[in-house]
């Protein structure tokens, strides 16, 4: 009954959300109750200095907020897609996989309703700390 929020590793993949995981656990149980999600990235670039006081300062940051619903893909070639897409964003130079870890690995895809974003520039004039 509680909100539910886990860190995933993702992939773009021909303008769609993808991310994985094993066949077992909380994030699949929720899924197979209700495919409703909401996906949500952000990126820190820095702080703004914007006065004196300790509490002068902002974060300069971007994000985006996808509601929609996930669809488990069956499709080994889908999968393996979408696996050598992750290994190549997180280790790049890796190639290959072993074709036996494919359909122990569920794929996820993301399909969006809705798709948000918030962002903070600096001001002109203000001092930016880049991260």
């Amino acid at each position: 009954g509680f909100p539910y929020a886990a860190p995933v590793n993702y992939v773009i993949m021909d303008g769609v959300v993808y991310i994985h995981g094993r066949q077992i656990g909380e994030k699949i149980g929720n899924i197979e109750r209700d495919p409703k999600v909401c996906f949500t990235v952000w990126e820190r670039t820095g702080y703004e200095d914007c006065g004196t006081a300790a509490c002068d300062t902002t974060t300069v940051y971007e994000s985006v907020i996808i509601r929609g619903k996930v669809k488990i893909i069956d499709d080994p070639e889908t999968k393996k897609k979408m696996l050598l897409e992750i290994v190549e964003k997180l280790v790049p130079g890796k190639t290959g996989m072993d074709d036996k870890k494919i359909p122990p690995t569920v794929v996820y895809k993301i399909e969006a309703e809705s798709v948000t974003g918030k962002y903070h520039k600096p001001l002109a004039g203000n001092k930016v700390h880049m991260k």
